[in-house]
């Protein structure tokens, strides 16, 4: 730091030749492999994984803070202009909040670079936090990978966000791997909660990436910190993965060639010479070291290839840090995890080793061999060598800030403090505080902030002292040694009684409101019962007893307590005997209890007694009957049946009544699910089926039932709310009709101007046909199709139009048929091997090949009620059945020969990923193109295409060629059945039919012409049907010369043509749409019209000779 007269200068050493990184992408893109840009993508995310164990983020991740090293040599990623950047608050597992850095990120950074920022820093520049530099890091990854940015502002971006979800590698490249599709968009959600959570994660797919495309062909890596998994280091390790990357080495999880059985380990690497010192250092320590809570050094090379190494045991594959920013830990944890780390400290204690950098991320969890139960262990010891005069080395928070004038060198107090800040993490979720959140502790005269509040009640006040003590500012305040601090954490649990397993808990005076403290329970049960947010005994029997029985973090004595006394009370006060005074507050048990047990609670308030009639009403509302199958809605009639001879549907109807006349109208439960019901209906139109308040309701309430009951009694809960309602008469708010085996619920009127709800039902119902229909058609309507055809229904008066999102959606739930995610209708149940072929567009194979398991989830992402595709060897049968050129090759499908199946544009073709330069004109053009060509294939839709006259024949061919199409040549077809019926009708002589076409149109002899021709081109769909696949119609004019322009505008605009293909017409410059015969194509978007770019057709023509 320099100070200027112009004011505070930062500078940084210059180290070698550097180059920005914008510009080295723009000189190496079209020379750069598959294996250099994921390893550029992989040194981004393994230093921003290392800043965000430090609770760093940068926020403002482009091309312009990136500066590349030694770029024509061996080119190193440097993060710089930090200056956007800033440090979570000390919450652990909350919102982050930005206590560092500008909030003003537009004025740091330019419109050219906005576009990989997170959406969420438009409206909130002040967020912070992983998943915020998660997004950029997948934004650089998809311009390494696709050289060009994700979008050219910031609010094109918003755009393409808004539109697919986040960055889709396959709509700009020509191929792509599906698992590295997926790593950048998963990465680039624009909804925060569906992104990838951290840069872990990241890793950990981009490992999958790197495996499936550069795992063909393993060899010796010269340089470890090149190796990826699948690499084979200097003959003695197979790399299983990295395992992260620090400030002095990186860490490999290897295998030894030597004994493949044996457990893996971890190799060390240094990351240049002048770190060999800290490995040094680390060897040195760890030498001295014998504890089972400290990672032990094996034996093994000191040096691979040239670089220094450590052989180290595996630590585990969680860390303490990971565990805390995710969750907080019970208090059996807090009290063995405080125990190991305490055991630690003790042994370096005892063999006069400081560690220097001990905190969450530096401790690994794993289970131990003589109790199975997790354990801490430590590692990383590469600074344990640092000199005691070096006070700055270390992690803030961790590192002891009252070091200074008093304490000029670091101490074994320095040393507890960072293991009395990890505690602290451990028991209060944040790290401490003094003063407030930003001030540097050393600057502020007063003591800890012990947040006594985040505690677990148990151990609460013992643990608030301890802190107040251990992180004291004076050093000879805090505890005198290790062993001193263990006594006292020991203390704190000793007065902690161990949960019971059996007797019972006194319920005298007890009410709902009693707070849980006073009721009888120990601690380690109240500890635990505040980690599910439950104070008193209400809040206790609002938790669902299968979530108090799973209980993550909390021993298994502990869970059997609560579940035991909640099990007692909820007798008590849920029990037929109970007063009704004492029931809960019904808003918040219904929206804790869920589906079944609300409708336990119906039943119970029934009152019914007699065995027979509380199962008759139990099979109404759609809860199992002896063979465990539940009835959706049945009718009187099929329940009596079930009850078996003595019963029939007059009993059954007169159970019914009464609960839903007598009882269930004055019901709280039912009434809150009411207005949800109603609620549901007014945003979706005011009509929905069963099935989808069902579903609505599920998600809202949840339920603990599987399969297929835990749909079914959600679809009763609706039936006991909408025939409740119809006991109101004209104050009854709902309707409902049925047809086969759909339930539709109508949103009736609130006064006498209003729609009726049987409007609306008769819409539904209509919608519904309309959609069965379209789910047997063959082909498929495209989206845009299915909508035209439905928005044909008459709306009733009064109804507002529904969108086009909601519109397919109740027409497919009506007409018992399935939607894609891009709006297609198709049946449920769709044949597997139909499925595959029309998903194609959805699924990309790149060299590296594809595993039965990612084929399907691919296939079943876009027919997700489509039969699941089979197993081997039935699936090599439906794969050739489908005519896709893939061979099984040991464990995986693989594009036979040297093709790359672009399964995605529904084509086969030659090609390789280095064939093309990614980004460059020609590739984009390629790529944008074969999208859209085989999306309209795969969708069934008829595309217009159209080039210039001259290019008419080479376009012709490459489309051939390329997606396999057949070509028609409607004037060829024309002339062929025309002469076919001359000969039928005995017109002998041909020229009588050409004078006809040259006469006036208003000509007799015009009109039999017309005839003639109309006879002719009705057998144009015949011949497109027989087509084996999709076609190309070429020299189309008789089309518009003899009157089919409403046909083929029925065929473009409503997906009615009877196979896929595409249309080929000559450019016309001077017209804005395509024009044919004079006449403009009949297309109603860009999205059914596309010009052949030159740039395609060279490509294309080139390929194919």
């Amino acid at each position: 730091m320099y100070e200027h007269d112009s004011g505070t200068a930062l500078i940084y050493e210059h180290e070698g030749e550097q180059q920005r990184f914008d510009l080295y992408l723009a000189e190496r893109q079209d020379t750069l492999t598959i294996e250099q840009r994921l390893g550029l993508i992989r040194q981004l995310a393994e230093t921003l994984q290392y800043a965000h164990t430090r609770h760093l983020y940068h926020r403002a991740l482009c091309p312009k803070a990136i500066y590349v090293r030694n770029p024509d040599t061996n080119p190193q990623l440097v993060i710089t202009d930090w200056q956007t950047g800033g440090r979570d608050s000390a919450s652990l597992n909350g919102p982050a909040s930005l206590l560092a850095g500008t909030s003003h990120l537009d004025y740091l950074v330019d419109v050219t670079n906005r576009s990989y920022q997170a959406p969420e820093l438009v409206t909130d520049p002040s967020s912070t936090g992983p998943a915020v530099d998660v997004f950029s890091l997948g934004a650089l990854g998809y311009t390494i990978m696709a050289g060009r940015p994700p979008a050219s502002t910031q609010a094109e971006l918003q755009e393409l966000i808004n539109r697919v979800g986040g960055l889709d590698l396959s709509e700009v490249m020509d191929v792509v791997d599906g698992e590295l599709q997926f790593l950048v968009y998963a990465a680039t959600f624009g909804a925060v909660s569906d992104r990838l959570a951290d840069v872990k994660l990241f890793l950990a797919k981009l490992d999958e990436v790197e495996h499936g495309l550069l795992a063909e062909a393993p060899e010796a890596v010269v340089d470890p910190l090149d190796a990826h998994r699948g690499d084979i280091l200097d003959g003695l390790f197979r790399v299983e993965r990295r395992l992260g990357r620090g400030s002095t080495a990186v860490a490999l999880l290897v295998s030894r060639l030597d004994d493949p059985s044996a457990d893996s380990v971890v190799l060390k690497v240094a990351l240049d010479h002048e770190k060999d010192s800290r490995l040094d250092a680390e060897e040195e320590a760890l030498r001295q070291l014998d504890d089972w809570r400290i990672v032990k050094l094996l034996d093994g090379p000191r040096y691979v290839g040239e670089r220094r190494t450590l052989v180290l045991e595996y630590g585990g594959e969680d860390t303490l840090g990971q565990r805390l920013r995710h969750d907080r830990l019970h208090i059996d944890q807090l009290q063995r995890f405080g125990h190991d780390l305490l055991e630690i400290a003790a042994h370096l204690d005892t063999k006069g080793t400081w560690h220097r950098d001990i905190k969450p991320d530096n401790l690994g969890i794993r289970p131990n061999r003589s109790d199975r139960k997790p354990h801490l262990v430590l590692y990383d010891f590469s600074m344990a060598r640092i000199s005691a005069t070096d006070i700055h080395a270390g992690t803030p928070p961790y590192l002891d800030p009252f070091l200074g004038t008093a304490r000029s060198r670091y101490d074994d107090a320095a040393e507890r403090f960072a293991v009395a800040v990890t505690l602290y993490e451990m028991a209060v979720g944040t790290r401490p505080i003094w003063g407030d959140d930003a001030s540097n502790p050393s600057a502020v005269d007063v003591e800890v902030a012990v947040d006594s509040e985040r505690i677990d009640v148990g151990v609460r006040t013992p643990l608030t002292e301890f802190f107040q003590k251990a992180l004291a500012r004076q050093a000879k305040q805090r505890h005198a040694t290790v062993e001193e601090m263990a006594r006292a954490w020991k203390a704190a649990f000793d007065s902690v009684e161990p949960a019971r397993s059996e007797g019972s808990t006194p319920v005298v005076g007890l009410t709902l409101d009693t707070v849980l403290s006073e009721t009888g329970l120990t601690r380690r049960a109240l500890a635990a019962a505040e980690r599910f947010g439950a104070t008193t005994v209400r809040e206790l029997l609002a938790i669902p007893p299968m979530e108090l029985a799973r209980g993550q973090g909390v021993n298994q004595a502990t869970k059997s307590e609560l579940t035991r006394v909640a099990k007692q009370w909820r007798v008590v006060f849920f029990g037929p005997e109970a007063d009704a005074s004492n029931e809960p507050d019904v808003e918040m048990v219904l929206g804790r209890l869920g589906i079944d047990a609300t409708l336990s609670g119906l039943l119970t308030e029934t009152k019914i007694r007699n065995k027979i009639d509380l199962r008759a009403l139990s099979l109404l509302l759609g809860l199992p009957d002896e063979s465990g199958a539940p009835l959706e809605w049945p009718d009187t009639k099929q329940v009596a049946a079930l009850l078996g001879t003595g019963t029939s549907a007059g009993q059954v109807q007169r159970v019914r009544l009464k609960a839903v006349r007598n009882t269930w109208p004055e019901s709280p439960l039912l009434g809150m699910v009411r207005d949800d019901v109603i609620k549901l209906l007014d945003v979706n139109g005011g009509v929905m089926t069963g099935g989808e308040l069902a579903t609505a309701l599920l998600s809202a309430m949840g339920s603990h039932a599987d399969e297929p009951a835990r749909s079914s009694q959600a679809l009763g809960l609706v039936r006991a709310v909408v025939e409740t309602e119809l006991e109101r008469g004209g104050d009854a708010l709902l309707d409902y009709a049925r047809h086969a085996d759909v339930v539709l619920v109508g949103r009736e009127r609130d006064d006498p101007w209003g729609l009726a709800a049987a409007k609306r039902l008769e819409y539904g119902h209509a919608l519904g046909a309309v959609a069965a229909d379209l789910a047997v058609a063959d082909p498929l309507l495209p989206p845009a199709g299915a909508v035209r055809r439905l928005r044909q229904e008459p709306v009733p008066d009064g109804m507002d139009v529904l969108d086009e999102a909601r519109l397919v959606q109740l027409a497919a739930a009506v007409g018992g048929a399935a939607v894609t995610s891009t709006g297609q209708i198709y049946p449920r149940g769709l044949d597997a091997g139909r499925a595959l072929v029309l998903a194609q567009a959805a699924v990309g194979i790149g060299q590296a090949g594809i595993t039965p398991r990612q084929l399907a989830e691919r296939v079943s992402a876009r027919f997700p009620e489509a039969q699941p595709l089979p197993d081997r060897p039935e699936l090599d049968r439906v794969l050739r059945d489908a005519e896709l050129p893939l061979m099984w090759v040991e464990d995986r499908y693989k594009p036979r020969d040297d093709l790359v199946s672009l399964l995605r544009s529904a084509t086969r073709y030659s090609s390789r990923l280095a064939t093309v330069p990614a980004g460059s004109p020609e590739a984009i053009a390629l790529q944008d193109v074969d999208r859209r060509i085989g999306e309209a294939l795969a969708e069934g839709r008829l595309l217009t295409t159209d080039v210039p006259a001259r290019l008419l024949d080479v376009a012709r061919q490459s489309l051939i060629d390329v997606f396999g199409l057949r070509e028609i040549d409607v004037t060829e077809f024309c002339l062929r059945t025309l002469h076919r019926l001359a000969d039928e009708n005995e017109i002998e002589d041909w020229t009588v039919v050409l004078r006809a076409d040259a006469a006036d149109r208003s000509s007799t002899d015009w009109t039999l012409l017309l005839q003639l021709v109309n006879m002719a081109l009705d057998r144009l769909p015949g011949e497109l049907t027989a087509a084996p696949g999709p076609v190309l119609l070429t020299e189309a004019a008789p089309l518009v010369r003899y009157g089919w322009l409403g046909k083929l505008e029925s065929w473009i605009t409503d997906g009615t043509v009877p196979r896929p293909g595409v249309l080929l017409v000559p450019a016309d410059d001077r017209a804005a749409t395509p024009m044919l015969d004079g006449k403009p194509v009949p297309v109603n978007s860009t999205t059914q019209w596309l010009t052949l770019p030159t740039a395609w057709l060279n490509a294309r023509n080139r390929r194919a000779s």
